[in-house]
């Protein structure tokens, strides 16, 4: 979501040279620093929904060549699938875009801080809601839509069930970890900020 990495790197090299300064100019950097974090938030979003409207576009453009123009048994219902699929994701990111775009931050810095804190502590419940509800979407769509039950005892869909939550349980390690770190350092520069 955000590169606190950097900003905290710089936040630690610069502290001596802040020690020197006003208030005043700590408060100013602070406030630039969080509408680049905000920037990049906004600029991620538009990334995802490029390659994902990109993405889509080809496998429109493509899916009908390797399908043989839907002339395979379920193929028209896998792209109808694929599509929905996409358009799940499309949403969803759109609907972030729009939260993000919309976020108006206070001038003042503690009021900024804390609304970015709690943006990105509603961004992890909400990206791991969707993740949550998404595999076990998939999942039942799988099986609702299995036109051979005998298939059920391969152990081949079994196999397929275990990677696919496997890769559900990887992502939503990597997204609990990357908005933990980025809470923890909202979390820090607002308590170095604003001691209590």
């Amino acid at each position: 979501m955000m590169e606190l990495d950097d900003l905290k790197g710089r936040w630690q090299t610069e502290t001596n040279a802040l020690q020197q300064h006003s208030p005043e100019y700590i408060a100013l950097l602070l406030k630039s620093k969080t509408t680049d974090l905000h920037s990049r938030v906004r600029m991620k979003y538009q990334r995802i929904l490029t390659i994902l409207l990109g993405s889509m576009l080809l496998l429109v453009m493509v899916f009908p060549v390797i399908a043989d123009g839907f002339a395979y048994p379920h193929s028209a219902a896998g792209f109808a699938k694929c599509m929905a699929l996409y358009l799940v994701l499309i949403i969803f990111y759109w609907e972030k875009f729009k939260y993000v775009n919309q976020l108006e931050l206070s001038d003042d810095i503690q009021p900024r801080l804390q609304q970015l804190l709690q943006y990105a502590r509603h961004s992890l419940r909400l990206e791991v809601g969707f993740v949550l509800v998404f595999f076990i979407g998939i999942m039942v769509l799988s099986l609702v839509t299995r036109h051979d039950h005998a298939a059920f005892t391969n152990p081949s869909v079994w196999a397929g069930f275990s990677i696919s939550f496997v890769f559900a349980a990887a992502m939503l390690v990597l997204i609990i970890n990357k908005h933990q770190r980025v809470i923890r350092e909202l979390k820090t520069y607002l308590a170095e900020y604003c001691p209590q």
